[in-house]
Formats: structure tokens, sequence, C-alpha cells
């Protein structure tokens, strides 16, 4: 009954999307504002309907619904109540059912918009989105239906259904099939969702695009509408790379905090084309310029994200769907060149760049490096199988060459950090630049003078550490002027000059702790990439291995089995420091029935960094001995630091969001009156 409630549904919403088509397209024909509505409401009818269905299938997986697919793949009757939660994203039904509520949640806050004077961009931008949301609604219902239920015939074979077959009864095992991986943990599920919605959200953004592409009008600021959007595809994608960096350290703290895997490279392609696309957006708001580079940068994080959620489809039971999707991407993405190309002179922006130290100016610069970091990506994901294919030579593009690569860019980034808290809009010159940066960078060089007298020896984690120091005095020097004119001038006092400032203009001293976050986390980067200490050694009982100025002394080991298929083997390792104890941790390996194993790291932290201590893998630790691996990072609680402030910053530009616009119209309205006086 569930099951067919559900696929019922899913079918009365995709009746929905055609409708909600029609009519705003009949709202464009007739000029009709009740057609318009009527689509409008489609959106949210269809955000409602899937939110439902989304909830029934999870009723099923809770409750043990083995006779539907879905749930028999998914769940199986020794998985734990919690990790049911997840269960319904192992397989590609349960993902592609994920993603159409996500798409249907962004086509919710896409119908809530405002859009009072642009009933025609309404009608249009509707209709497109309808379609994108009933295309996945029929690979969803056709080839990847999560609703389908098992059915034996006579015979004792298993067809699937949603109906009843004649001559057929349900068949009702006792359990599923699914499992969750040994090496399950839930900041690398949480990606999977953010991913998901990232996709979703910056579907809505391209709505917006191609509906500027077909019509060739585009506003001064409705490329505003589309902020939004692309600002919760960018968060989105944000905390999954924060995530996917969490998951590596604490789980793979050998591996280091970004190890340039084919998946975090895919990653970081579309939050790269997103950071550069919010830079963009707003030098087009406050400037009007990068029109057409704004359309070309949604485009391409569009095509990025979801051939990101392809690659995350699993090929097992989602070949065809995957197969569908990439043909539908491949043709949109041609359609899309095609129209940039053709709208290209007429989507330019009239505004020039009046001055190569203007923060317009910067802000192009660091939009091409970024871009420029993001084809250094695809470049390390496609250039080997392009150059084998091609050439028939063997090249790999590995984690040295990927830092080798980013190395000058990163650097390049880093400067214009520095430099952009003192330029202004329009009118700059590079006295005034040079002006504001000196001090800034003299009281850097001294810091960074200190720092390596008193023993940082390793060069790039100098200049490293010199860049980002450039960047955090320079901002908060730029901060700090800013307060102290406000105090001077209204003569109060420097925290309420603080509040007044920060909560004024939400839009820029957001992004300026978005700035500082990224430089705190590039601080905890450089201490796990380039100042890791890492010993490796056997130890008997009562010997000690020096590493980072402690001492790991091993005090024995213990084994345990914890079911028929388990056995786990955990080390009692003390850390001593200037020989004093500072306490115990204890690594552990679960070695499974078939021939896996799992391994678990000691974890003592403190202020200076963190220390891991593992067991090796494939050789148990006795009693009397066992082979250790120590890694002890420092600098590694300036991650969580960092982490923090980007997602303040993150939650203020939230809140200047009604500022933005209003500035937009305030500037749109003084250029018609400027124009009308001419």
């Amino acid at each position: 009954m569930i099951s067919e409630l559900a696929n019922g549904l899913l079918v009365l919403a995709l009746v929905s999307c055609v409708y909600g088509m029609g009519a705003a397209i009949l709202s464009l024909n007739k000029n009709s504002l009740a057609w318009a509505e009527s689509a409008r409401i489609t959106l949210l009818v269809n955000g409602l309907l899937i939110s439902f269905t989304y909830l029934l299938a999870n009723f099923e997986i809770w409750f043990n619904q083995t006779h539907v697919k879905l749930v028999y793949e998914a769940i199986s009757a020794s998985m734990p109540p919690m990790q049911k939660l997840a269960a319904i994203t192992n397989n590609g039904s349960g993902i592609f059912l994920m993603w159409v509520w996500l798409i249907s949640l962004v086509g919710l806050l896409f119908g809530l918009q405002h859009w009072s004077g642009a009933r025609d961009l309404q009608s249009r931008a509707t209709a497109l989105f309808l379609g994108l949301f009933a295309g996945m609604l029929v690979l969803l219902i056709v080839f990847q239906n999560p609703f389908l239920r098992m059915w034996v015939v006579h015979k004792g074979e298993v067809v699937l259904s949603v109906l009843r077959p004649e001559g057929t009864r349900l068949f009702c095992p006792p359990s599923g099939i699914g499992e969750i991986s040994v090496n399950f943990n839930w900041p690398q599920w949480l990606q999977l969702p953010l991913i998901l919605f990232s996709g979703s959200s910056i579907s809505a953004s391209y709505v917006f695009i191609m509906v500027y592409l077909f019509s060739g009008k585009a506003g001064e600021t409705d490329l505003d509408r589309s902020l939004p959007f692309s600002f919760g595809a960018w968060l989105a994608l944000l905390v999954a790379g924060l995530l996917e960096m969490v998951r590596s350290y604490l789980f793979q703290p050998e591996m280091g905090v970004w190890n340039w895997t084919r998946y975090q490279s895919f990653l970081l392609i579309p939050l790269l084309l997103l950071t550069a696309l919010l830079h963009n957006l707003t030098v087009h708001r406050n400037r009007g310029l990068f029109r057409h580079l704004a359309m070309m940068l949604t485009t391409a994080s569009f095509f990025a994200v979801q051939f990101l959620i392809v690659s995350q489809l699993p090929d097992q039971d989602t070949q065809t769907s995957k197969d569908w999707l990439s043909a539908c991407l491949t043709g949109l993405a041609l359609v899309s060149t095609g129209l940039l190309a053709w709208r290209g002179k007429k989507m330019r922006s009239h505004e020039r760049i009046e001055s190569v130290a203007s923060k317009e100016a910067l802000s192009l610069v660091g939009i091409l490096i970024l871009s420029s970091l993001a084809v250094v990506c695809l470049w390390g994901i496609s250039g080997p199988r392009m150059v084998n294919y091609l050439l028939g030579v063997k090249f790999s593009f590995g984690p040295d060459q990927y830092r080798d690569a980013m190395a000058g860019p990163a650097s390049a980034i880093l400067i214009v950090l520095g430099l952009v808290p003192f330029s202004a809009w329009r009118y700059s010159n590079g006295l005034n630049l040079a002006y504001g940066v000196w001090r800034p960078l003299a009281v850097s060089l001294v810091i960074i003078s200190l720092i390596t007298i008193f023993g940082l020896r390793y060069q790039p984690a100098i200049i490293g550490f010199w860049l980002i120091l450039f960047g955090l005095i320079s901002t908060f020097f730029a901060l700090w002027n800013k307060i102290k004119a406000v105090a001077f001038i209204k003569q109060i006092h420097f925290r309420k000059a603080l509040l007044e400032v920060m909560t004024k203009n939400h839009h820029r001293y957001g992004a300026y702790l978005v700035h500082m976050g990224l430089l705190f986390l590039a601080v905890s980067v450089i201490g796990i990439e380039m100042l890791t200490h890492k010993e490796q050694g056997r130890l008997r009982f009562g010997e000690s291995l020096p590493s980072g100025g402690f001492e790991y002394v091993f005090r024995g080991a213990t084994t345990d089995s914890l079911a028929a298929k388990i056995q786990t083997v955990t080390a009692d390792v003390e850390i001593v420091r200037n020989g004093q104890s500072l306490g115990h941790v204890f690594p552990k390996v679960n070695y499974y029935s078939d021939q896996s194993f799992k391994s678990y790291a000691g974890r003592y932290s403190s202020i200076r960094g963190d220390a891991y201590v593992m067991l090796a893998d494939r050789l148990p630790a006795t009693s009397d001995s066992a082979i250790l691996r120590v890694f002890y990072s420092p600098l590694v609680n300036w991650f969580w630091v960092g982490a923090a402030l980007m997602l303040l910053g993150s939650i203020m530009l939230i809140f200047g969001r009604r500022g933005f616009r209003n500035n937009a119209i305030d500037r749109d309205r003084s250029v018609l009156i400027r124009s009308r006086k001419e």
C-alpha cells in the first residue's frame, strides 16, 4: 500500500510538472498573470509531494519492508538503527530519490521568490526549471523506481513491479542484503547529500542564465536573482570539502588532510568555479562588470557539479541512468556553449575597468587564478587518460604534481587577498594601494623573520606563512582603520564601533571573515602537509620511539574477539614529553574473517598540535612487541578556527543578502536618473 501510494505521488508530480510547463507557456502567449501564478504554485505543490514521497521511502527502510527492492538492497538485519538513516544511499535508486527530493526543495524556494516586475522572467524560468525537474522524474520513475516490489511467480522466479502481476505472491525475505562498509563514517556520508543539494541549487542559477541567453534580455540587476542559489551551491560544496578534510585527517592521518584522490580533485573543480562566480557576481553587483563572464562561470559550475554527481552514482544498478544523464548533459553543454558564443557581444557589460589597482581589477585577477586552478584539477583527472589514448604513453599526475602546479597560483591568490582590503571601487591608483599595504607588509616581514630565527627552516613553509601573515594583517588593518574612523566620527567606544561596522555592512565584513577563515585554514594545511613528523619502528615492551619532541612508550597489547568474525588487537602507548607522562592512547586494528581490516588511530590533542599513533595493519601486535606508526602534526587546531570563521562569514553573507539587492536597485536608479539628465 505504501509503495503504491509513493509511486502514485511520483507520477502525480510528473503530471504536475507537465501542467506547470504548459501554464507557464500560456502565461507568455496570453500575457496572463493567473497562468503564471498557477505555474508558480506547481513548484510549491511538487516540493510537498516529493517531500512526502521521500518520507514514505524512509518509513519503509526504518520498518524493514524488505519486499521493496530499495529496502532489500539497502539494509540488513544486523545493521545498527542509526545507520539506517544513511541506508537510503546504499543503492542508485535511493540516491536518485534523494536528488529529486532536493531539487523539489530548491524548486519550492524558486517559487517563493519575489517576482514583482519580472513576470516574463518568472514564466520562462518556471517553465525551464520544471522541464529539468520533469526529466529527472522520468529517469527516476522509468529506470530507478525506488518503490518496485518483489513478486514470486509459480516457478520460483522473482519479478519486480509496483502493482501485483497476475498469478504471483509477495516475496518477503526475512532480511535484506544491504551492508554498510566497515570504513563507514558520518563525515564521508554527509558529503553526498551536500553535493546533491549543490547540484540542485546551481540548477536554479543555470535556469536564469539559459533564460537570459534564449531571450537575449538581461538587466543590470537580473543576475542578482541567481546569487542566492549560487551562494547556496557554494556553501554546500564548502561544507562538503571541509568534511572531506576532517574525514581524511581523522580516519587516514597517514595520508594528510588532502591527498588528491580522484574524488577530491573532482570536488575541488566546482568549488573553485563557484568561488570565482561569487566574486564575479559581487563585481557585477557593484560595478555592472563581467556579465558575460558570470554567465560562463555559472554554466561551467552547473556542469561541473552535475558531472561530479554522475561520478558518484554506483555503476552496479545505475548504468542506464548514467548514460542517459551523461548524454543529456553533453547536449545541454553544446547548446549552452553555442548560446554563450552567439549572445557574447550583446551580453557584454558597458562599464570598463578604470584602474589596474581598483578592486574590480584585483577581483578579475583572482577570478582568473581560481579558474586556472580548476583547469589544473581537470587536467589531473582527464590528462593522463587523454595522453594515454592519443599518444599511447603512460602519464601520471599524482599529489606531487598537483602541489607543484598549484603552488604558484595559490601564492598569487594569497597576495591578492592581502591587496584587496586597501583597494577601492572604480577610482584607485598604485600610490594609494602602496600607502595602505606598506605597514602590513613590514609587520609580516618582521614576524616571519622572528619565526625563522626561532627555528623554522623549511623554505616553502616560510614563504607560505609569510603570505598568510600578509593577508591576515592586511585584513586586520583595514578593519581596524574602519572601526577607528567610525569611533572618531561618532565619538563612541571601540566596542560599539566594532558592532556597528559588522552589522551595517554584512557583505563586506562577512567576506573578510571568510577570507580570514581561509587563511587560518591554510595555516593548518601547511602544518599538516609540510611540518608533520612521521616515524615508524618496532618496539618491545617498555621501549620508546622519539618523534616531534615526544616519546611514545609501548606498554603492551591485548587481543579480543568482539564477534565470531571480528578480532581486535589493541595497544597501550604512553606519550611522554620532557620526562613527564601526558597520557595514554590506545590504537587498535579490527581483523575480519574476509581478510579485510580497519585501523583506528590513538589520538592525543593539544594546543600545539595532534599526535596520532597507529599499529601496523598486517603484522598484529603482541603483548611483547608491536610496530608503531607515529604522526605528529603541529598547528592542526587552526583548522577549526578557520572553518568556524568561514561558516560565520557565510552566515553574515546570508543575512546581508537583502542589503545587496537594495544597493543594486539604488545603483540602477541612479544610472537611470543620470542618463535622463544627459
